[in-house]
């Protein structure tokens, strides 16, 4: 099993070179819209090496707190990924374990994520191509194919990419982080590794001579630390202990004491050297030391550390007699491998039958029995996992789902307003309006005679992107809400929204404000009549643009109102409000003031910009969900967000003679999974 380890390192050059030239664009701008999260990564054998990596790059460069999980820890774990990104990292894409930890992470919904992969058609990155919650898909196949037994190339080339995508999604920062300094890597495997590993003290051959290395490590290191591990274990090399430079004063010295036979090796970059070098003098002479010295700073002295690492095993294991690549695989070791065991793993919260179990309500009448999905959607409103809950508030919430469901079915809409982005068109789809399953499900609806309102914080492009997939025969009965409702005008109207009135008098003090602040320099400043506009260069740092512009309207805002979208920050003028689409809808239709008109977003929680529009016993969220039990519920099975939820609901909606009504299918009221299409990664070789 397995190629000689020294092939493995061979490749290295070729690898690193070609790591150079991938298009990382996808990848840097899911690492942009990370950077306002923590991060979790997940990996597993040679690959939890390179999850650490990211971690450690994520939580320095962003000063978010990031943490790696294997599989069964994710899975076990049950909840606990909401509201941050997820990364999961697997060089083959195969394995059991890590394809269950994607489908459990995606059940989480979390905002942001991603898989990295190796395979671009291994079953993982096939399962992420049809998650309906769309994560990244980074599928890079190395010139070198697929690795022996253990991770090399492919570990490699994870690595490059991910230094690479960092320092470009996140070096925009005048004021960035110390780890975003000179982090470029240079053009060549030669001045980026040099001729081999830099030891000092003691050989490697009497390092490897040990029966245990202690690997001592700073925070760049740990990366190489853990493959260092990970190989010298795997491969039945010796046994390693890890430990970070003061940890190792915690108690772990003592091993040393009591087992002679103990070598240490310390990682050293530029910015560990005087803690190790005193630390490394405090041990006794007897002890085999040496220091593996790390010519560079930050994280691009981390990829050179464990570049060193990988080819400190081939000495090891030269030593050891014990070829790192071929170490032969015990029969119980393929059939640990091959064993589904996660799946036998129940995770850590009270057992529950979802399915079957029933809690009595503080009424004391039973609640009805409820599906996984209607779980999801109670945990989605409460922000914590349903079986946190007492029986008193899950009765309390079961009963809260069931009337806005049925109150929903038991309405006869006289139109449906939608939010546009993230609810009919996917972020991925921005500038080029929505795809032909949508437009088509649209155009089913005006067939039948309804009325639409589409509400949008866009202008003319958002119009003209409709009137480019909808008949013309059904544009005069489209309502568009453009600038969150601040001119309503008809689809069929090619000169609306007006763009030749000046700015409203209330906006103008502020627009001048905002102009003074840092946020006017990070972010593209649009000003309209009734709307101010701001679009972050660098999605990672939204938070800072959105906490200067909170503040000057709540210092001069004299009325005003901040919303935000999923791509900008947007200043309303007094009276603003995708609501106004509602009222001229009915209007149009000659209705009722108090008319139910179905209305649909994704941003229902506050200060999302469809806060208000939802905020109504009509009102049904794609995605964020505000806390209130009557309103803006998300019914989507988990997973499930954004237009294919939205073609999931409409799925549910049924139309004739210009009314509207919900028939939901299943007892449970859930609505059916869809399939949503991604888009992998640029190649820039054959994959």
């Amino acid at each position: 099993m397995g190629r000689p380890y020294a092939s493995e390192l061979s490749a290295f050059p070729e690898t690193y070179h070609w790591s150079l030239g991938i298009d990382i664009d996808a990848y840097v701008a899911l690492i942009r819209r990370a950077a306002r999260y923590p991060l979790v990564a997940i990996g597993s054998g040679g690959s939890l090496s390179a999850a650490q990596f990211c971690a450690d790059w994520h939580q320095a460069a962003t000063g978010r707190l990031a943490k790696v999980l294997t599989p069964l820890e994710e899975v076990a774990a049950g909840a606990g990924l909401n509201g941050v990104a997820v990364a999961v990292l697997s060089a083959g894409g195969r394995n059991a374990d890590i394809r269950r930890a994607f489908a459990a992470s995606a059940g989480a919904e979390p905002p942001v994520s991603w898989i990295l992969t190796g395979a671009p058609s291994s079953p993982l990155a096939s399962a992420a191509r049809e998650a309906s919650t769309a994560p990244g898909v980074i599928a890079v196949r190395p010139p070198t194919g697929r690795d022996g037994f253990l991770a090399t190339n492919s570990l490699l080339s994870f690595a490059v990419l991910t230094h690479r995508a960092y320092v470009s999604a996140l070096d925009s920062r005048p004021h960035g982080s110390r780890a975003v300094g000179d982090e470029t890597l240079p053009g060549t495997w030669q001045e980026f590794a040099g001729a081999g590993v830099s030891l000092v003290g003691t050989q490697a051959e009497q390092i490897s001579a040990a029966s245990t290395l202690i690997v001592l490590h700073g925070y760049t290191t740990r990366a190489a630390a853990v493959d260092l591990e990970s190989k010298c274990t795997e491969a039945g090399l010796m046994q390693v202990q890890l430990a970070d430079f003061r940890n190792f004063a915690h108690g772990r010295h003592h091993w040393i004491a009591k087992h002679p036979d103990t070598a240490v090796l310390a990682l050293v970059a530029p910015e560990d050297e005087r803690l190790a070098d005193r630390t490394l003098a405090l041990l006794p002479r007897v002890v085999p030391q040496a220091k593996l010295e790390v010519p560079a700073y930050g994280f691009r002295g981390a990829l050179r550390a464990l570049v060193d690492v990988m080819r400190l095993v081939e000495t090891i294991g030269r030593v050891k007699g014990i070829d790192p690549g071929r170490p032969g695989v015990p029969a119980f070791g393929g059939k640990l491998y091959s064993l589904r065991g996660i799946d036998l793993v129940d995770p850590v919260r009270p057992a529950r039958a979802a399915k079957a179990e029933k809690v009595r309500s503080p009424h004391g009448r039973q609640a009805e029995t409820w599906s996984s999905d209607v779980e999801r959607a109670i945990a989605r409103k409460v922000r914590r996992p349903f079986a946190g809950l007492s029986d008193d508030d899950r009765a309390s919430w079961l009963a809260a789902y069931a009337a806005a469901r049925d109150a929903l079915a038991g309405r006869t809409f006289a139109g449906i307003a939608f939010d546009y982005d993230g609810t009919l068109v996917d972020a991925s789809d921005r500038f080029r309006g929505p795809r032909t399953e949508v437009a088509n499900a649209l155009v089913r609806l005006l067939g039948h005679g309804i009325t639409l309102g589409i509400a949008s914080g866009r202008g003319r492009s958002a119009g003209n992107e409709l009137r480019a997939v909808l008949p013309r025969e059904h544009l005069g009965r489209v309502l568009m809400g453009y600038y969150n409702g601040g001119e309503v005008a008809l689809l069929a109207d090619t000169d609306a929204p007006d763009r030749t009135e000046p700015i409203d008098g209330s906006l103008a003090a502020l627009a001048a404000a905002i102009r003074a602040t840092r946020a006017c320099s990070m972010a593209e400043l649009t000003i309209r009549r009734q709307q101010i506009t701001l679009e972050p260069h660098d999605v990672s740092r939204v938070n800072e643009v959105w906490a200067a512009v909170e503040g000057v309207v709540l210092r001069e805002g004299g009325g005003a109102r901040v919303v935000r979208s999923s791509h900008s920050i947007d200043v309303l003028a007094p009276g603003v409000s995708k609501r106004n689409l509602v009222e001229a809808m009915r209007s149009h239709l000659g209705a009722p003031a108090d008319a139910p008109i179905l209305r649909v977003g994704d941003r229902g929680t506050w200060p999302g910009n469809d806060a208000e529009l939802l905020a109504d016993l009509d009102g049904v969220s794609v995605d964020e969900v505000s806390g209130d039990p009557l309103a803006a519920w998300n019914f989507a099975p988990a997973g499930v967000r954004g237009v294919a939820a939205t073609q999931a609901i409409l799925e549910q909606v049924i139309a004739q003679d210009g009314v509207a009504r919900i028939v939901w299918n299943g007892a449970a009221g859930t609505v059916r999974r869809r399939r949503a299409a991604v888009t992998d990664v640029p190649q820039a070789a054959d994959t």
